[in-house]
């Protein structure tokens, strides 16, 4: 039986080679070759749903968890096979969602390997199609994309596949490799070319932060290397709050026993701000804590003004309790638009 299966993985893997032996299609004008599988998150995945069309897929995320992921194998038998991803250089994959929305994560590779997201990925009701260039070392890989979100909403992918040349495609993003102006030795970066401590998942307001768009692959003019975090605030509440997370969940949500980075070496928290032409005024900023069930303190400082400069601002730390830290950042913010990067605790 176990022999069976393995050949027929060979035989869907060898299928999906010979229609293009450059590329390695999985979702295609040609069909759906394998599928979303494996499924995660607060509840074990149960919010995902995937329905495989002629030659696209439609996944749905019902928002009954706080979180919720899945990714994509060529076949249930995929733990018997690896992929040299290292291979391609690039994977190309179009996508849309039913609102605009920012995900979260999507990329390659899963938790038990190596993985490499685009982080804050922002998204509308028409396809946008996107290159990510393929690191070195992704010779060993099972999951083959992947994608995580925190919000209740319906994406359709209509391409994705790993190839060595761009496709022919108006407004294609591509996502390459940059390389930073500076790079603080034993610093710990929240977020210098995307999201590396924590995430922007704790969103609060008047109807829930619906007002935020967030924005962590913006290429306006970054401080430093490719990209910065754009904030673009309309005015559908009348106020709002930001908590960048390291569970990507509320504090008071957590088990006790939830591991947690112990920022305790660390001084105080830098980052550089600019805003649009005209100003704008950030109302709170600083090392937020939503709640005190962890050994949290707060530290913030108010209304910031920024100018259309970078400019370097810190925040002093010392003396607070930050053995065990889930609020990493937070911000209530004003009606407008800001760019942040470059954010880090230093010693």
């Amino acid at each position: 039986m176990l022999n069976n299966k393995l050949y027929a993985v060979i035989f869907l893997v060898f299928c999906c080679l010979f229609t293009n032996a450059q590329n390695l299609n999985l979702i295609n004008s040609n069909g759906v070759i394998g599928g979303f599988i494996n499924f995660y998150g607060g509840k074990g995945g149960k919010s995902v749903q995937v329905t495989n069309n002629s030659n696209s897929v439609d996944i749905v995320f019902n928002g009954e968890e706080s979180w919720a992921g899945t990714d994509y194998s060529i076949s249930k038998d995929s733990a018997l096979l690896s992929y040299n991803l290292s291979n391609f250089k690039y994977l190309i994959f179009s996508i849309k969602a039913s609102d605009d929305v920012v995900l979260e994560k999507i990329g390659i590779g899963g938790n038990d390997e190596k993985i490499h997201y685009i982080r804050n990925l922002r998204l509308g009701n028409e396809f946008k199609t996107v290159a990510l260039s393929v690191p070195s070392g992704f010779e060993n890989q099972k999951r083959l994309f992947s994608l995580v979100t925190t919000k209740k909403i319906k994406f359709e992918l209509n391409q994705l596949y790993y190839s060595n040349e761009l496709p022919l495609v108006k407004d294609i993003m591509i996502l390459k490799p940059s390389e930073k102006n500076e790079r603080i030795a034993n610093a710990n970066y929240v977020f210098s070319e995307g999201f590396e401590t924590g995430a922007p998942s704790g969103y609060s307001g008047e109807f829930n932060g619906s007002s935020m768009l967030i924005d962590g692959n913006c290429m306006e003019n970054p401080y430093s290397g490719r990209y910065c975090l754009k904030m673009d605030i309309d005015d559908k509440e009348a106020w709002r709050a930001l908590f960048i997370q390291y569970s990507g969940k509320w504090t008071a949500e957590l088990n006790p026993k939830t591991s947690l980075p112990d920022l305790s070496a660390y001084k105080k928290l830098v980052f550089y701000a600019r805003s649009e032409p005209g100003g704008y005024l950030i109302n709170e900023v600083g090392f937020g804590a939503s709640s005190t069930v962890f050994s949290q303190e707060k530290r913030n400082i108010v209304f910031v003004e920024l100018s259309n400069k970078w400019k370097k601002y810190e925040i002093d730390l010392r003396g607070l309790e930050k053995k065990s830290v889930n609020d990493v950042m937070m911000f209530s913010l004003n009606e407008g638009v800001l760019f942040l990067d470059e954010i880090r605790f230093e010693k």
